[in-house]
């Protein structure tokens, strides 16, 4: 964005675009999974827990992301009213392989 840094009087502006951050799912949620996964990663781990609601768009993202780099990911899930959008979760969680532990609380 070298036009709207000259006109703030800036060296550079860079701009982080969360919509397009991610191939399979955006947001500030793959930043930090980034960080998370790489550290399992470097530390050689084969798997990751992850904790949430049921329809949670973390779990979600830990799912795609933890199969894509080839880490065995189990979610906690405590109960949350059910919502289209949970179900969609859900069936993401499933499709990219989590494994799903349903707990009361």
């Amino acid at each position: 964005m070298p036009e709207s840094a000259r006109l703030l009087g800036l060296p550079s502006l860079f701009i982080k675009r969360d919509d397009v951050s991610g191939r399979a799912y955006g947001g500030n949620k793959v930043r930090k999974l980034e960080f998370l996964l790489g550290q399992a990663l470097a530390d050689k781990r084969r798997a990751v827990i992850t904790f949430g609601a049921v329809g949670s768009n973390h779990v979600r993202a830990t799912a795609v992301y933890g199969k894509e780099l080839g880490l065995q990911v189990h979610a906690v899930l405590a109960p949350q009213p059910s919502t289209p959008n949970l179900e969609a979760n859900l069936f993401a969680d499933r499709a990219a392989g989590a494994t799903l532990h349903f707990v009361e609380s």
